[in-house]
């Protein structure tokens, strides 16, 4: 059940480096799906959390959780190396954010405010210097 699920929610994080002209809005508008998409996985994952241990599948539900967290914290790391080596700039500050954003909320969802807002306020400073 819980198979691959840390796998679709990372893909949706995934950054593009590049966005050819005039694809602009279609790009941004997958982006967008894709997070919506990962953000209904992880909903359900913690709904399963809720009655895991009614089935026996409390230890599963709960790893599943932590190891999530870990990867999304780790791909929000990532995210703002790659900003700060230049490797966004091909998309724009406005895109980058979103990419932050979208991390933001996942690792919010998934490990609290704590970590999300450490890994928000290192990507904004990341994305001010990035060049206009």
């Amino acid at each position: 059940m819980l198979a691959g699920a840390d796998a679709k929610v990372l893909d949706a994080l995934a950054a593009p480096t590049l966005i050819e002209p005039g694809q602009e809005a279609a790009v941004k508008e997958a982006i967008f799906n894709a997070k919506l998409q990962a953000e209904d996985r992880v909903y359900a994952i913690q709904k399963v959390a809720k009655v895991a241990s009614g089935i026996g599948a409390d230890k599963d539900v709960g790893d599943t959780l932590k190891q999530l967290g870990g990867q999304i914290e780790q791909g929000g790391g990532t995210l703002v190396a790659d900003i700060k080596a230049g490797k966004l700039d091909g998309i724009g500050k406005d895109a980058a954010k979103q990419q932050l954003y979208g991390a933001v909320r996942m690792l919010e969802l998934v490990s609290g405010s704590v970590p999300a807002a450490k890994l928000m306020k290192d990507g904004l400073a990341a994305i001010e210097k990035m060049p206009a």
